[in-house]
């Protein structure tokens, strides 16, 4: 029993982790998606926070969020992620894969 509230809360909290990178986001594309001159896109430090939240421990689990203390570091990681994708497929990955749960959980 223990064991299973403690699971049910490291998913509570994954998800909610994952909504908060959706909602930012989703508010950068209602913004226009801007980017700066070098490519990178242009967020608060809040939302590109809460996407890297996401992010670190799938991409770069050697690095820390402690070490994004400013929104620049924050937006140029954003920009600079390789792997494959750009950020902007990885987030609408991230966001199939929660509305995938969430129904799963409504049937």
């Amino acid at each position: 029993e223990a064991k299973a509230n403690k699971e049910r809360k490291k998913k509570k909290e994954s998800e909610e982790k994952d909504q908060k990178a959706i909602e930012a986001f989703n508010a950068w594309i209602t913004k226009g998606k801007c980017i700066d001159t070098k490519g990178h896109p242009v967020l608060n430090k809040d939302d590109s926070l809460s996407i890297i939240k996401v992010w670190l421990p799938k991409i770069a689990p050697t690095e820390k969020v402690g070490d994004f203390k400013t929104m620049k570091k924050c937006n140029e990681w954003l920009g600079n992620l390789a792997g494959g994708s750009t950020w902007e497929e990885e987030i609408k990955a991230i966001k199939t894969k929660f509305t995938e749960s969430i129904l799963a959980r409504s049937v």
